[in-house]
């Protein structure tokens, strides 16, 4: 068996997408994972399959949630050592003592380069794009209104040439 992390995108936001996480461990174990934990109602989920294939499991969790909720979550299945991996190469390890600061995002596809840590139209908020993973950290915040965001970043980012 394989230990399993599931992130199923735009569930539980704005009263629209609901899905209990008990209803979600359910559909999980009638598809055949076994050892399904949830956290809070984010729609991560930590489990474990005999499925050897990532791919293979996030259509099979989306297709179950479309067939008992009507609508078809985004879902992107990672091994527990394809996230142990990225958590242990973070290239910010000064982050470390504001973790709040430091994000880490998942990339659907492998990206064809690996793009080295930048500074972000001047702001404190450094990236290193990975073929498969994005680091940012902020590391300063001065003031509430020169704030950015994670997702203010990772919207440059996505214009970033890679």
């Amino acid at each position: 068996m394989t230990t399993w992390i599931a992130l199923l995108r735009g569930i539980n936001v704005g009263g629209r997408n609901i899905l209990p996480m008990k209803e979600l461990t359910r559909e999980l174990e009638k598809i055949g994972c076994s050892n399904v934990q949830t956290y809070i109602q984010s729609g991560n989920v930590v489990f474990q399959s005999s499925v050897t294939r990532a791919d293979s499991l996030a259509k099979r969790i989306s297709q179950a949630i479309l067939k008992s909720h009507g609508f078809r979550p985004g879902v992107m299945v990672l091994s527990a050592k394809e996230v142990e991996d990225a958590a242990s190469s973070n290239p910010f390890p000064n982050a470390e003592v504001d973790p709040k600061s430091l994000h880490l995002f998942f990339l659907a596809r492998a990206h064809s380069t690996i793009v080295p840590g930048g500074i972000i139209d001047g702001t404190e908020a450094h990236f290193n794009i990975g073929l498969k993973e994005i680091n940012v950290t902020e590391f300063v915040r001065a003031r509430a209104e020169n704030a950015t965001s994670a997702a203010s970043i990772l919207t440059q980012l996505a214009e970033y040439p890679c």
